[in-house]
């Protein structure tokens, strides 16, 4: 029997919808960081894609807030 495979690593914007997601990295070296992590959205949260489109709306700590899809591209996440 082999060990479960761990799931694949997506940007946020190509989540499963209304699915739950581990965010893993924020690959962006600029504000976008500071910007993501004022919003609740940083490494290690849980979120959730709740619509797709421009802007995306995210659930993270029982809020729903709208990105951008260019702000959401830099959020790798792990479906749970």
């Amino acid at each position: 029997m082999h060990p479960p495979r761990p799931a694949k690593t997506v940007p946020l914007p190509e989540a499963p919808s209304k699915g739950l997601c581990r965010v893993l990295e924020i690959s962006s070296e600029s504000d976008d960081v500071s910007r993501l992590k004022a919003l609740g959205i940083c490494v290690d949260r849980k979120v959730q894609l709740v619509q797709s489109g421009d802007p995306l709306i995210v659930r993270v700590l029982g809020t729903r807030v709208g990105i951008s899809r260019r702000l959401a591209d830099v959020v790798l996440v792990q479906p749970i």
